[in-house]
């Protein structure tokens, strides 16, 4: 007797494990079963002791029922030497459970060349009610046919006549039973009125594999378990549906039974997954998928599988991501406990990199962190990005940025926010050449990025990066790629400590930090194991594998099946590439892989409207507010995701809505509501995620190139398919044009009909950047302030050198007439009453035209920001919402 496991039977175990006492003692009983099934082979064996129910089954044919302790019960299936264990719960689950499968059937498949079970649910007799399959609709858009492959649908209808055809595809999932009943009886002429009910019936309840299957069976595409020959059945391999009970390790599923239900994905791997874990490479190999396809899971099992083949070496586990890190290393310590192989790793990069510094510089230790060491309880602690904003506007008397401001002034020029995009080019060089080969530069072929530098402007970005390097030296702190380059200067240093080696979100590697990896392992069978998702590239960085010793030819695969999102979520999402192709012609080295989708739906995800960016958050937190109120909240996770802001800026808004920031040290397992960039949440899933400030100016950004907005498609896409049933993305006055293009996918509204208004505590927004002095006056400016804003973005080269001669900051005359301004209002109402003096200042009527819609500009700036301040502080609420701080 061979014994397999139904894809319910692992979290209805979980569910009786978690509820504790004696149904714990019924899972455990089931766990005894499940292990004495790998060494026995008969049914009398495995069940000793443990009786049949004492009534029959008649609505899951060769349906055997065991009475468990604590009054619960397992339900088996067994017929022709397979024993399929279903499911196990109290008297009241498992009959909700039979309701449900009523009907269900197994059969065997052929995929990829290997036999698998998969089943189906199938009526005995669609003339009898009590004997006809019935589903509950799942209320999903669109047309029922639509959800099949048209090689599916085209089976379906063959002896179909036209007109009923038409009627088919009529059907909605609102379509009723007796409207399905009649339609299958129309279809007399094809021998079997069964399927085409049991077809329309399933898709109607959402279970489109179900479907699929059905129509294999009605074909004879599938083979019935009643028929399949012995010999058949013990080559029989794990799918997608069924687990041989073989295929699982004993280790990992005594410590599932004990842990959350966030956890799950930890146990389960799918036939195309587990592949991937067992097999063995001759060198580097690569296996790329699409989102939601368990690539972590598969790199997560493939380690444990190398460090428990290679007892006496070390096995490491990487990621770019801190946060993501520790959450693998928590999912693996939980899920094994004890038996935990010891000599396996799990480190972020940034961890990595100080632990080799810390051996290599244990003088300099102390400086490698991205926020600044308090040396008293005066010192201040200043995140990477205030330093950057210190360093690149040239404040408290730091000039050694000056060095940038040729290439500052033509981005202006360009139509391009230039603090940004800087800040984005001395990533791309740092990850593509160390600190002794920068000259490289000059010639380097910037592959992905779209704006021309000649000669003199990169030279303007080696000497930039070379007092960005030395700025955060001086103030003790570093950024990422920083802490890369450091290492990087020791390379001939690094030795091959590990085994193996194995990346997860490798597309967020660049070639420096790819060839410190390379170093870390001696080349040899399965040295280098790198998993990711080209698609998900959402950093500016130069990745070539072929420049960093890494050589996966022939050893590089896909899986493109998605487990984790519903179909109508990963639709919208892998709708924003195919509206986008042309985007990604400048990104040759991405590569977007088609999906298959999940074999569940929700409804549309929700595209919805608010008056400004504080109305969203504040909507949103009402919305979470009501879901953790829902008797099954305690369980689910939530993100809001924010566009426009950078990361100090969440941090701050977190801080003030006193909720969970997803940073590198986020515990993620542990918490429940958290706030992030679109960026960090890669790697991560949650069941219900909003996006805000989705605002068609914000994203893309109007100030940095068309030509490199799909790495924001690619960070919107991360960001919508960590939904796994419910997403929302919100915007205020004009939504994304990447969320128009496919706003089809999606059902529009307004946010006051979805939730209230939540009370919001004190803090500023404006645009798409965090303010936090509120009295700060834009138009009271000199002229190299406002050059550091975005609205100065777009002045041409003339219009920026006639401000920085006028609006100085001091006042002058000369022969009566005022040649120098203090501030930029100052200058334009100064110019405004006096024309003649434009004219005397040597002011074109171009630039003048200029310098007007720069004021127009700024001017708005600071009334939306005005009325932001006074929206922001709500009237006293009637309940504290999530904790809040600062009420007023």
């Amino acid at each position: 007797m061979k014994f397999a496991h139904w894809k319910d039977l692992f979290g209805s175990l979980q569910d009786l494990m978690q509820k504790g006492g004696k149904f714990g003692k019924a899972a455990a009983q089931v766990s005894g079963i499940l292990k004495l099934a790998q060494r026995k082979n008969t049914v009398s064996e495995v069940f000793f002791g443990i009786p049949t129910t004492n009534h029959g089954e008649s609505r899951i044919q060769h349906c055997i029922k065991y009475d468990l302790q604590g009054a619960c019960r397992l339900i088996t299936v067994q017929h022709n030497d397979v024993c399929f264990l279903m499911f196990a719960g109290t008297h009241d689950d498992c009959t909700d459970w039979l309701e449900r499968n009523k009907g269900i059937r197994f059969h065997l498949n052929t995929i990829d060349g290997r036999g698998v079970f998969e089943a189906t649910r199938v009526s005995d007799d669609v003339s009898d009610a009590s004997k006809r399959l019935t589903t509950i609709p799942d209320f999903s858009a669109g047309k029922l046919w639509e959800k099949l492959p048209a090689r599916y649908f085209d089976k379906l209808c063959v002896g179909l006549s036209e007109e009923l055809v038409v009627k088919l595809k009529m059907l909605t999932s609102i379509v009723e039973d007796d409207v399905l009943l009649e339609l299958a009886i129309e279809a007399d002429g094809s021998g079997d009125i069964d399927h085409l009910y049991d077809t329309f019936n399933l898709l109607r309840g959402g279970s489109v594999q179900e479907a699929k299957a059905r129509i294999d069976l009605h074909n004879g595409d599938v083979t019935p378990l009643d028929v399949i020959q012995k010999d058949t059945i013990d080559k029989v391999s794990s799918g997608d549906e069924v687990v041989m009970n073989d295929d699982v390790d004993a280790v990992l599923f005594d410590h599932f039974l004990k842990t959350a239900s966030f956890q799950k994905w930890m146990l389960y791997l799918h036939p195309s997954q587990r592949e991937f874990v067992k097999r063995d490479f001759n060198g580097p190999a690569r296996l790329t998928g699409v989102s939601g396809s368990g690539k972590t899971s598969v790199l997560i099992h493939r380690a444990v599988r190398l460090a428990r083949e290679f007892p006496q070496e070390r096995i490491l586990v990487l990621t770019l991501n801190r946060a993501l890190a520790k959450m693998i290393k928590d999912l693996t310590e939980t899920s094994m406990g004890d038996d935990a192989p010891k000599n396996l790793v799990v480190q972020s990069f940034w961890e990595l990199c100080q632990e080799k510094l810390l051996e290599f510089e244990p003088e300099n230790g102390q400086i490698y962190w991205d926020k600044t060491i308090k040396t008293n309880k005066f010192a201040i602690e200043e995140h990477i990005d205030e330093i950057w904003s210190e360093y690149y506007e040239c404040k408290n008397n730091n000039i050694t940025a000056k060095v940038l401001e040729p290439l500052h002034r033509t981005l202006i020029n360009r139509n391009i926010f230039p603090s940004d995009y800087i800040r984005q080019e001395f990533d791309y060089l740092r990850s593509a050449l160390g600190p002794l080969e920068r000259k490289n530069y000059i010639r380097l072929e910037r592959e992905g990025r779209s704006v021309p530098l000649e000669e003199r402007y990169r030279s303007n970005v080696i000497d930039g990066l070379a007092s960005w390097e030395s700025k955060m030296t001086n103030v003790g702190a570093i950024d990422y790629l920083g802490l890369a380059t450091a290492l990087y200067k020791h390379i001939t240093k690094i030795k091959p400590i590990f085994r193996c080696v194995l990346v997860d979100e490798m597309q967020d590697f660049g070639c420096v930090e790819l060839k410190i990896i390379r170093a870390l392992v001696a080349t040899g069978k399965n040295d280098i194991f790198l998993c990711g998702d080209l698609a998900q590239s959402v950093l500016t960085k130069y990745h070539k594998l072929s420049e960093s010793g890494i050589d996966i030819v022939g050893r590089s695969h896909s899986i493109r099946k998605n487990y984790r999102n519903s179909r109508e979520i990963l639709a919208a999402a892998f709708e924003l590439f195919i509206q986008n192709k042309k985007l990604f012609s400048s990104a040759s080295a991405i590569e977007i892989l088609n999906p298959e989708y999940a074999n569940f739906s929700s409804s549309p995800p929700l595209l919805l409207m608010a008056e400004d960016f504080t109305s969203e958050l504040s909507y949103a937190i009402d919305y979470l507010h009501s879901l953790l109120r829902d008797e099954n909240g305690a369980s689910r996770k939530f993100c809001i995701a924010i566009c426009g802001y950078n990361q100090r800026e969440i941090e701050l808004i977190a801080k003030n809505l006193s909720l969970n920031v997803l940073t590198g040290d986020t515990d993620v397992v542990a918490g429940q509501i958290f706030v992030s960039d679109l960026e960090q949440t890669k790697g991560f899933e949650f069941d219900s995620m909003i996006i805000l400030n989705c605002s068609n100016s914000v994203i893309p950004s109007p100030a940095l190139p068309v030509e490199e907005s799909y790495r924001e498609i690619c960070k919107l896409y991360v960001a919508m398919t960590r939904a796994k049933t419910e997403l929302i993305v919100s915007y205020s006055v004009n939504a994304s044009s990447f969320i128009m293009e496919i706003s089809t996918k999606f059902t529009q509204g307004a946010w006051d009909t979805y939730a209230s208004k939540a009370p919001m505590p004190k803090f500023v927004f404006a645009k798409s950047r965090f303010i936090d002095d509120s009295d700060k006056e834009l138009l009271n400016m000199t002229a190299h302030a406002i050059l550091y804003l975005p609205e100065a973005v777009g002045l041409t080269t003339a219009a920026q050198e006639k401000l920085l001669q006028t609006v100085t900051g001091t006042t002058r005359f000369q022969n009566g007439r005022q040649t120098e301004w203090k501030t930029f209002s100052f200058f334009y109402d100064g110019i405004r009453r006096m024309p003649t003096i434009r004219n005397y200042n040597g002011i074109s009527e171009g630039v003048w035209n200029e310098l007007q819609n720069l004021f127009t500009k700024l001017d708005n700036s600071e009334k939306s920001l005005a009325a932001t301040i006074r929206n922001s502080t709500l009237s006293s609420p009637k309940r504290p919402i999530l904790k809040l701080k600062n009420n007023v």
